[in-house]
């Protein structure tokens, strides 16, 4: 069943701490085999991080995200957002209630007759800690019977048909994805930018699928995914897409990173855990595709490091979260960590590359198209002047995000204009 299998991942993911790197390959590699023998069509948790104030932004990645991701392929949403300390009716707040306004799930309602429920793909940690501190009303008995039923994709392009269960999207306050109370939040000089980075690894801890995906507010979704492409998330079975950077492309972020967390660095005979050549391959930026486990053996990590005796998250965070050096990066943090305390290759146990179709050109052949770029980006410094005057905002044939750099000074309004067929 495919509930059994994605469950089975998932107790993996939480069971591997403290286990050495080749009994991890092992177990994974059993795992994925299984996934690839059952054809089951895995699941991701979506994470996007906004603030009130990039509101007119995030909904219009949200739009992009619901009319172009198939809902099979989607476990649930999570928006993490602030709450501003002393106001009871806070950002949060405002924001859940605004999201409960336009729509408490993704996907296109269903017109048919709603299925029996289906087993639970896992529980979802985010709504059990938001019900425990009170933010999600008691959930009817009516309603676990009798989830909200969303379209299914056609079967022309791997989907079902009919209805299927419908993705949530829940509001997470940035304290509780932190890990911290709000008098801890407030007792920390935060510096928003290192934040925003924190956030995206420290929310693992209440992510139920293998594998979660990031998005900040300016980043749309610019081609569909149906099941029939699931290779475009997971070019192979278990294992979830990365696009790599040149090292030298952040060559600063790369050393003051591992001089933080006193891993990697260049050691004798090129012996270094993290590759030290320039044009060496490392994780790249937003949006990226994660494994859970990895961002949780990270925190844990920084914990160790930062966290005195105990491991405490409240003093890691005093520690990491304030404007001052070294700068580190989140996505640094999660290949360093996997590479140097996981084991040598321990990414790539949980990433693969993006797959290059072979061009097959005789007379009756099949022509198969590569896989999609996972994102391109319109850069604030990049070619072009497609954020100056008389510019336009195209999207990538050949991506499935495009990420249009907030910082530009190119407003929502035009953005979502001059690119209108996306939102239809």
């Amino acid at each position: 069943m495919p509930g059994s299998s994605q469950m089975d991942l998932n107790h993996f993911s939480q069971s591997t701490q403290g286990s050495d790197s080749q009994q991890h390959q092992r177990q994974l590699q059993q795992l994925q085999q299984q996934q690839q023998q059952q054809q089951v069509l895995p699941q991701i948790t979506i994470v996007q991080l906004t603030t009130f104030n990039d509101l007119g932004r995030a909904m219009a990645g949200l739009s992009t995200v619901r009319n172009h991701l198939a809902p099979e392929l989607l476990f649930e949403m999570l928006v993490v957002c602030p709450w501003q300390v002393g106001e009871r009716r806070a950002e949060c707040l405002e924001f859940l209630a605004l999201h409960n306004s336009l729509t408490p799930h993704l996907g296109a309602p269903c017109r048919g007759t709603a299925p029996a429920a289906p087993p639970r793909y896992n529980r979802s940690k985010a709504e059990e800690v938001l019900r425990v501190e009170g933010l999600l009303p008691p959930v009817p008995a009516s309603a676990v019977a009798a989830p909200p039923a969303c379209a299914c994709s056609d079967p022309s392009v791997g989907g079902s048909g009919g209805c299927c269960r419908c993705p949530p999207v829940w509001v997470l306050p940035e304290h509780i994805a932190l890990g911290l109370s709000l008098n801890e939040m407030a007792d920390i000089p935060i510096y928003g930018y290192r934040l925003q980075m924190a956030l995206k690894l420290t929310v693992a801890f209440y992510i139920s699928t293998p594998h979660y995906l990031v998005l900040d507010s300016d980043v749309l979704m610019v081609r569909p995914v149906p099941p029939v492409a699931v290779r475009w998330l997971f070019p192979e079975p278990g294992r979830a897409i990365y696009q790599p950077q040149r090292r030298g492309s952040h060559g600063a972020w790369w050393t003051s990173t591992e001089r933080l967390l006193g891993l990697g660095g260049p050691q004798p005979n090129n012996s270094s855990c993290v590759p030290q050549d320039p044009t060496a391959h490392v994780f790249g930026v937003t949006p990226a595709m994660l494994a859970t486990p990895l961002a949780e053996m990270t925190v844990r990590y920084w914990e160790q490091r930062f966290g005195g005796s105990g491991g405490s998250r409240f003093a890691t965070m005093q520690s990491m979260l304030p404007k001052r050096s070294p700068f580190w990066t989140e996505y640094c943090s999660y290949f360093i960590v996997a590479e140097c305390v996981g084991g040598v290759g321990t990414t790539q146990l949980h990433h693969a590359k993006r797959k290059k179709a072979p061009k097959v050109l005789a007379a009756g052949g099949q022509v198969q198209e590569d896989a999609p770029a996972l994102y391109r980006g319109l850069w604030r410094r990049g070619a072009g002047n497609w954020s100056g005057p008389g510019g336009r905002v195209v999207a990538c044939a050949d991506c499935v995000f495009l990420v249009v750099q907030s910082n530009t000074g190119v407003s929502e309004r035009r953005v979502v204009g001059d690119l209108e067929a996306l939102f239809v």
